[in-house]
C-alpha cells in the first residue's frame, strides 16, 4: 500500500492517485492544486463523477449533496470544478490549472511572448485577455469572504486594458508592483496607479535619458525632491525633448545647467507651432535666422520677442496682404489700397521696423495714405513709377510659401 495523504483518515476506502491513497477531501484537494497535469486529472475525475462515487462508497451524504449542489449551481466543467476546489480546502491561495495566480504570474505572461508561454500560462493568458479571469479572482474572494488586494489591481488592469489596449504600460505597472524594476517618485508622492505610473521614470529609461543628454550624476536625487507637478513635467519635458525647436546649445546647457534649462523649455518653441508660424506669416529674415540659430539665452530673448509679436497681433499674415516678388531688387511689393503699393525687403528688415510696418499698413488699410512711409525705414519704400507699377503687376512671381 502507499503513503497515506499524511493525515488522520476521514474515510474508509482511499482515492487512488498519482500513486498515493488519499482518505480526506482536502487533502486530495490540495494534490489535484500542485501543477497543470495533476488539475486537469482532476477536473476530469470531478466532471466523470469518480469523485462522487468515492464519497457515496464512503457513505457521506452530507459531502454528496454539496458536490451535487456545485455540479446544478455551475454546469461549466472548468467553474465547477474551481468551486469544488474551494469548497473543500479553503487554506489554498489563488489557483488555477495548478499555478498560484499573483501579479509575478501576470507579469510573465505580459512579458512573455505568447509561443514562449507554456500550456497553462497560455491559458490564463487567454482567460485574462477575454475578461475570465476577473470572474475567477472575484468568485475566491467570495469563497473567502473579502475583496483581495490582487483581485483591486487585476480590476484595474483589466479595465484599463478594456480602455486603452495598452500592454507596454500594464507590463511597467505589474513590474513596480513586484518591485522586478524601481521608478523614480517625488517628495510626498501620489498614489500610484496604473493610470499615473507613466508619469514616472522607471530605471532602465533613466539610464538612456542619462546616456541621451549626457545628465548630472545628481541628476536623480534632483528630481526626487521636486513636488508630484514639477516633476512630472520636467519628465514629461525630457522625453519630447525632438518636439521643441531647441537652441544650438541645448544639449550644453541641459548637461550643465539641469534644472535651469529644463525649466526654460516652457517658453520654447514647438516645431509644429514655428511651422505653422512660417507657413502663414512674413517674417523678418532676422527673427527667422535667431530663432534657428541662437543659444539658449538669446533663443530666449528672441522667442520673448515673437510673443510680443503674436500677442499683440503684428504677425503679418498672408491672408490679409499680398506680397509678390518686386522687378526691382530683393523687394516684395504688398498691395495696400487700390492701385497703391510699397515695397519691402524682409531679408534687411529690423524687427522694430517689422514692427512700424505693422503700425502703417494698419493705418494705410483704412486711409489708404502714404505719408508715413519715407520715415519708416530704408527697407520700406513707394512704388516707383506708374509703368513700373504696370510692369511688376503684369509680370510678378509668388513666393512660395516654404521660402519664409
Amino acid at each position: 500500500m502507499a503513503n497515506r495523504a499524511g493525515e488522520e483518515s476521514i474515510y474508509k476506502y482511499p482515492f487512488y492517485f498519482d500513486d498515493r491513497e488519499f482518505y480526506a477531501l482536502e487533502s486530495l484537494i490540495e494534490q489535484f492544486s500542485k501543477n497543470f497535469e495533476s488539475w486537469a486529472m482532476g477536473e476530469n475525475f470531478f466532471s466523470n463523477n469518480e469523485i462522487l462515487i468515492w464519497v457515496e462508497k464512503n457513505e457521506d451524504e452530507v459531502i454528496k449533496e454539496e458536490i451535487l449542489k456545485i455540479k446544478e449551481d455551475f454546469p461549466h466543467k472548468n467553474i465547477s470544478f474551481f468551486h469544488f476546489i474551494y469548497r473543500f480546502n479553503k487554506s489554498l491561495p489563488f489557483i488555477l490549472l495548478g499555478e498560484k495566480i499573483n501579479l509575478l504570474l501576470l507579469e510573465k505572461i505580459f512579458i512573455k511572448r505568447h509561443d514562449k508561454l507554456c500550456l497553462d500560462e497560455k491559458v490564463i493568458h487567454n482567460l485574462f485577455f477575454k475578461g475570465d479571469l476577473i470572474g475567477y479572482s472575484k468568485a475566491y474572494d467570495r469563497i473567502k469572504k473579502k475583496r483581495t488586494i490582487f483581485t483591486q489591481y487585476l480590476i484595474q488592469i483589466d479595465n484599463y486594458y478594456k480602455q486603452t489596449g495598452d500592454k507596454k504600460s500594464i507590463l511597467g505597472y505589474l513590474q513596480y508592483l513586484n518591485k522586478t524594476k524601481l521608478y523614480i517618485f517625488p517628495i510626498n508622492s501620489e498614489l500610484i496607479t496604473l493610470y499615473n505610473l507613466k508619469d514616472y521614470l522607471s530605471i532602465d529609461e533613466i539610464n538612456e535619458l542619462k546616456k541621451k543628454f549626457n545628465l548630472p550624476r545628481a541628476f536623480i536625487p534632483i528630481i526626487e525632491n521636486f513636488h508630484p507637478i514639477p516633476h512630472k513635467k520636467i519628465i514629461h519635458k525630457l522625453r519630447h525633448t525632438d518636439d521643441y525647436l531647441l537652441p544650438t546649445d541645448f544639449y550644453q546647457q541641459i548637461s550643465h545647467s539641469f534644472v535651469k534649462t529644463v525649466m526654460s523649455m516652457e517658453k520654447f518653441l514647438l516645431n509644429d507651432e514655428w511651422i505653422e508660424i512660417k507657413e502663414n506669416h512674413y517674417l523678418p529674415r532676422e527673427l527667422i535666422e535667431k530663432i534657428e540659430n541662437s543659444r539658449l539665452q538669446s533663443y530666449l530673448e528672441i522667442i520673448k520677442r515673437l510673443r510680443f509679436l503674436q500677442n499683440n497681433k503684428i504677425l503679418l499674415e498672408h491672408k490679409d496682404y499680398s506680397f509678390h516678388k518686386s522687378l526691382f531688387g530683393n523687394y516684395y511689393n504688398i498691395k495696400v489700397g487700390t492701385f497703391k503699393r510699397i515695397e519691402v525687403d524682409f531679408d534687411k528688415i529690423s524687427i522694430d521696423e517689422y514692427k512700424k510696418l505693422h503700425r502703417f499698413l494698419t493705418v494705410s488699410k483704412y486711409r489708404r495714405s502714404f505719408k508715413e512711409i519715407d520715415n519708416i525705414s530704408p527697407h520700406i519704400k513707394k512704388s516707383r513709377t506708374s509703368m513700373d507699377y504696370v510692369k511688376a503687376f503684369l509680370s510678378y512671381e509668388i513666393i512660395p510659401k516654404s521660402k519664409f
